[in-house]
């Protein structure tokens, strides 16, 4: 019997366990200690105490998380994610005016012929450089040059340039201006004569959207119709070589009276671009 009683003295203790009367032990003393991993422990009427019961859940669960910081944390994000939200907003309104002054531009603002170059200064003027026996850097003499000089008479309004082999083509503000020189009447001047400054291009006073040079032709987009002189021997002119072998005077090209957005010219040949995606060339 002694025995017993210390083998289980071990595990819990008993109170009264010499007391052969078998006395209840004091429930203070008495009460059961082990880990049940967190599992809530009956007190000694069988009850349940709710309080010890939630302190456990909180000492297992970590500590309950305050609302009202979640809420103020949620709100930050949110602030956070309509700023960003708005910052992309704005690029985009960026984006889309920028591609808007863009899509004002009429032309290319550099152009490259056989031997020159030209290109439209921020002010709107056209600057030459390169081989100028026949007056295409439009500076008022036949002097070549090494660097870029200013157009006479050219110091703003171009918004587009073209360069042939040797003669050069500006829009100014809606109107176009050839020079340099005009074998098979290349400058659209009516006559065959070289010209070492901008001259005017006859009947193309305005509404000119696009301009190109060839060797020795020249073509415009002007009101959507297509229209170019010069040499026509190949056909360039998109007229019957046989019937108009050249022009000094811009004249409609065959079928595309209207509906041309862009034109563009290589040695002997023109191509241009509809309004519906489709190319022409001739």
């Amino acid at each position: 019997m002694i025995r017993l009683c210390m083998a289980l003295a071990v595990v819990v203790t008993i109170g009264g366990c010499g007391d052969s009367g078998g006395t209840t032990a004091d429930t203070s003393a008495g009460d059961v200690t082990r880990d049940t991993g967190g599992a809530d422990l009956p007190s000694a009427d069988g009850s349940v105490d709710t309080a010890d019961a939630a302190a456990a859940d909180t000492q297992r669960d970590g500590a309950a998380p305050d609302s009202a910081a979640m809420d103020g944390a949620s709100a930050d994000a949110d602030d956070a994610a309509a700023a960003d939200t708005a910052l992309a907003d704005t690029a985009l309104a960026d984006t889309a005016a920028g591609d808007a002054a863009a899509s004002n531009v009429s032309g290319q603002l550099l152009a490259a012929g056989l031997r020159h170059s030209c290109a439209i200064t921020a002010a709107g003027g056209v600057k030459c450089w390169g081989a100028n026996s026949a007056g295409q850097l439009g500076s008022g003499d036949n002097t070549s040059s090494f660097a870029a000089v200013a157009v006479k008479n050219l110091a703003s309004g171009a918004t587009a340039i073209a360069a042939g082999a040797t003669h050069t083509c500006a829009i100014v503000s809606g109107a176009l201006k050839c020079w340099g020189d005009n074998t098979k009447g290349k400058l659209g001047t009516a006559n065959t004569v070289a010209a070492n400054e901008p001259r005017d291009v006859l009947t193309l006073t305005g509404g000119v959207t696009a301009v190109t040079a060839g060797t020795n032709h020249s073509c415009a987009v002007v009101g959507g119709a297509a229209m170019c002189w010069g040499d026509n021997s190949l056909g360039q002119l998109g007229l019957d070589p046989q019937a108009v072998p050249n022009s000094s005077v811009p004249r409609t090209v065959t079928g595309l009276s209207s509906g041309v957005v862009d034109i563009g010219s290589g040695y002997n040949h023109t191509c241009a671009v509809l309004a519906d995606g489709t190319l022409r060339c001739w």
